[in-house]
């Protein structure tokens, strides 16, 4: 078993009362067992109205069933009640490990940070620069993710994820040279990296190991003209994605009413896309994310940025490819995400006037962004279906 964790995982500390996007609302605080043996011997009224939600929980208990305001949230302070008063061992399990995320695929145990909490975004904002895993002695002893113990194929995977990183930090550091005032180098890494993605998905589908082996071994491919006829790829933009796709993947249920008390910051930002954009049409609205892409970038808006999240993305969530065997999925759920990501950008840089925001506003925008984005499958997977019928036609 080896142990990896981002190279500045443990720079994190909770700001706590500090943090000006509270982690105590916007989604479900699923209970551990060891929660709910420690809730079941408290006393007093308090206790009674937690216990009677466990019990209405069923066997999915959560310490907020609606995903709203948790109730054990001190709203001006910012703080934990049950922390506050009984100690931090009264907190939930969810609750000590947030924003860590630990996963234990058989060979690997790997830790990174969510970036749905503010400052772990702030930190990778400061870091996007120098990316990468350290492997350390001991880690955290976990059950095992999914059913799959094929280390061949886990090495497979370690490796393509090695290939597409460098691939995508090859274009950081053209788009870091000045070399990219816009997002076109960008644009033909993703459709570079897609097709790998698909030559990946087809070994896979064939079970053919040795050309997966060749493939994940050697750097990726440069594709010319004949393989993208052959394989029939689409011409179509993937980043920035057109705005009606955009329009699309606004209308799923990313964005919903409730959102103004659970994810209020968001809430926000989704109103000022309603305003800049609804009123157009779809080809005004084009020209109008053109202006303002623009700006944005004149103003100084890094084009490395989103390659950077891609990366961060990948570091984090590719190696479930080791259960699913979706390669394309993977890369196209990372995609889109870095295109709404770059939206959020530029609805908060419209409201402010056309300017850069500083830095805890800009990690507080991705954090919003990931917090609704990333933590329901549900959703990711209507978000999908979106770009799969734009880019694929199906």
């Amino acid at each position: 078993m080896k142990y990896r964790k981002l190279s500045y995982f443990d720079e994190f500390h909770c700001r706590a009362g500090e943090c000006p996007e509270n982690c105590c609302r916007g989604w479900q605080i699923p209970l551990a067992e060891e929660d709910l043996t420690r809730y079941r011997e408290m006393k007093g009224e308090k206790a009674l109205g937690l216990n009677l939600r466990i019990l209405l929980g069923g066997k999915d208990p959560f310490l907020n069933p609606s995903g709203g305001i948790c109730p054990y949230l001190l709203e001006k302070e910012g703080l934990c009640e049950l922390q506050k008063k009984r100690g931090e061992e009264y907190l939930p399990l969810v609750c000590k490990l947030f924003p860590r995320r630990q996963i234990n695929y058989g060979p690997v145990t790997e830790q990174s940070l969510f970036l749905s909490c503010v400052e772990a975004s702030r930190l990778f904002l400061e870091h996007e620069s120098d990316l990468h895993y350290i492997e350390v002695e001991n880690g955290p002893d976990l059950p095992v993710y999914g059913d799959n113990d094929d280390e061949a194929y886990f090495r497979r995977v370690e490796e393509s994820r090695e290939r597409i990183f460098e691939l995508l930090h090859d274009s950081c550091v053209r788009s870091a040279s000045g070399e990219a005032e816009d997002f076109s180098g960008f644009e033909e890494t993703l459709k570079r990296i897609r097709r790998y993605a698909g030559k990946l998905q087809d070994a896979c589908i064939r079970y053919d190991s040795d050309s997966l082996k060749q493939l994940c071994e050697n750097p990726v491919p440069v594709y010319g003209k004949e393989d993208a006829d052959e394989e029939k790829l689409p011409d179509k933009s993937l980043f920035p994605l057109p705005i009606t796709v955009l329009n699309e993947l606004m209308s799923t249920r990313f964005y919903q009413k409730k959102m103004k008390e659970k994810i209020p910051e968001l809430y926000r930002l989704c109103h000022v896309y309603f305003r800049i954009f609804d009123p157009l049409t779809e080809e005004a609205g084009q020209e109008r994310f053109d202006e303002l892409l623009s700006a944005y970038l004149r103003a100084g808006g890094r084009t490395s940025k989103y390659v950077h999240y891609l990366q961060y993305y990948l570091l984090t969530y590719y190696g479930e490819v080791f259960e699913d065997y979706s390669f394309t999925r993977r890369i196209d759920y990372g995609i889109l995400h870095a295109n709404m990501l770059l939206l959020m950008d530029l609805c908060r840089f419209a409201e402010a006037g056309q300017k850069l925001p500083d830095p805890v506003s800009e990690a507080r925008t991705l954090a919003v962004y990931e917090k609704r984005g990333l933590h329901s499958r549900d959703l990711q997977r209507e978000m999908y279906d979106v770009f799969t019928k734009y880019y694929l036609g199906r």
